[in-house]
């Protein structure tokens, strides 16, 4: 039986390609001495190595330089991903014990809300033409949603999404600080904002807080991710208390070495030449197949879109994978959504694009289908009660109509179908066969394919 660093040995030595997180591409991103050394700085917390919790000169002065870089009043370092950026964010704002939310944010702010009881409220969104998926927010639909519902602790945005798309900050920030509300950003995905030529942060349009994924898109080990503080409302002390509880009381060192060596890494214009590559060849794939471009603004993110064609994302993904030795991040119903960094070269970038189009030139052509909202399902729980009442495993045909007790992601990108409290509609179960039946990976459900619903014994019938 192989142990698992053989099996991971094996894979890091089949020679994929990589447009998957983490930004480094198989340790590419890292010097040779940092690689060397990995073993031998995975330390503990000494009088000669510091406290990432109660930092000496060193890490000050990373996060110092690290706040300078994002344009906030005060940047942490993180080993445990953004999602522990969110729990930390939502635990300083809680109040009342009310969130305004997307729905396609991350399934950490729903598990957030069942350790804390707080209520999910959740704002209207557009759907995307060409991709199928969620806009974010416009700030109209913040604006009303704040207007029909009252004592709303914060308002929680994803941006930029799993596609690129990035919400109007700026203008959402000003509706937030009319109303003495503070606004979170889930920036997982968004760490690179930083560089040359990309787009502005969230905390440089206007957030209080915002949380963003290092090892995404940066030269960073998986777990690395920064927690940004700006403006008056949160007091940056109170955010150090709570990632003391957010955190492991053992971080790594060579994770947390990590993220100040990427952050070092964005002075450069690496970043933008890799975005002028990448809108050269759309340019030359769009001139030769019907794979929609991307509609996204992170020009870094690449999306194919095959709308036009009798194939699905996931179907894409496995051809990549088999034929062409390339990993993407995630698919799904028409898209694929390729993850690439300064750490990718334009030879992978080519093969890459080639690929695709190879697919589309294989591919029969379609009328492209008309895309609807994914079905919104009734909340009549709050996620904590349901998590707490007592748990029946239902076949999915069988639980129409009842409460559920899970959270149900197509995975990646996290983003909830149902979760604990909804009820489960014959749209939703419907949505959940296709999905599965196009080859999406459902996470949620029991090995053998059931459901957990609360107990009618104990809530009886909604």
């Amino acid at each position: 039986m192989d142990t698992l660093f053989e099996h991971l040995l094996k894979y890091a030595n089949s020679g994929k390609i990589s447009f998957a997180m983490p930004g480094h591409k198989g340790g590419r991103g890292f010097s040779k001495e940092f690689c060397e050394n990995l073993c031998r700085i995975d330390v503990t917390e000494l009088s000669a190595t510091e406290n990432l919790y109660s930092p000496g000169s060193v890490i000050k002065e990373a996060q110092n330089f690290i706040s300078k870089l994002y344009r906030s009043k005060k940047s942490f370092i993180l080993t445990g991903g953004s999602s522990q950026g969110i729990h930390t964010m939502l635990h300083c704002a809680y109040k009342r014990g009310r969130l305004l939310v997307d729905r396609s944010c991350h399934r950490s702010v729903i598990n957030f809300c069942v350790l804390s009881g707080m209520e999910p409220v959740f704002i209207d969104q557009k759907i995307d033409p060409d991709l199928g998926v969620p806009l974010p927010p416009e700030p109209y639909a913040v604006e009303e949603a704040l207007e029909n519902n009252t004592a709303i602790d914060a308002v929680l945005i994803t941006s930029p999404t799993y596609y690129g798309h990035i919400a109007n900050i700026k203008e959402i920030s000003e509706i937030c600080h009319k109303r003495n509300i503070p606004l979170l950003a889930d920036e997982a995905h968004g760490a690179h904002f930083a560089a040359r030529g990309m787009p502005e942060s969230a905390i440089s349009c206007g957030a209080d807080m915002a949380t963003q994924s290092a090892h995404k898109t940066l030269n960073a080990l998986n777990q690395a991710a920064y927690l940004q503080v700006s403006g008056e409302i949160f007091n940056p002390d109170k955010v150090l208390k709570v990632l003391k509880m957010t955190g492991t009381s053992s971080p790594s060192y060579p994770i947390v070495a990590s993220a100040q060596q990427a952050a070092l890494e964005l002075l450069s214009d690496s970043w933008k030449d890799l975005c002028d590559y990448i809108d050269s060849k759309y340019d030359m794939l769009k001139s030769t197949s019907l794979v929609f471009p991307k509609g996204v603004h992170d020009r870094s993110r690449i999306v194919f879109g095959f709308k036009n064609y009798n194939t699905s994302g996931y179907d894409a993904e496995k051809i990549l994978s088999t034929d062409f030795g390339i990993d993407i991040e995630m698919a799904d119903h028409k898209n694929v959504v390729c993850i690439a960094t300064v750490s990718n070269t334009k030879e992978e970038i080519d093969t890459l694009f080639s690929a695709v189009r190879k697919i589309a030139d294989s591919a029969k052509m379609q009328k492209p289908p008309v895309y609807t909202p994914v079905p919104k399902p009734k909340s009549v729980l709050s996620p904590r009660s349901a998590f707490l009442g007592k748990e029946e495993l239902l076949p999915l045909d069988k639980s129409s109509g009842r409460i559920a007790k899970t959270i149900i992601t197509a995975y990646p990108p996290a983003t909830p179908i149902v979760i604990y409290g909804e009820k489960i509609s014959q749209s939703v179960l419907e949505y959940i066969k296709t999905l599965k039946s196009l080859g999406a990976n459902i996470d949620g459900l029991s090995p053998d394919g059931r459901i957990a619903v609360v107990s009618e014994q104990e809530y009886g019938k909604h």
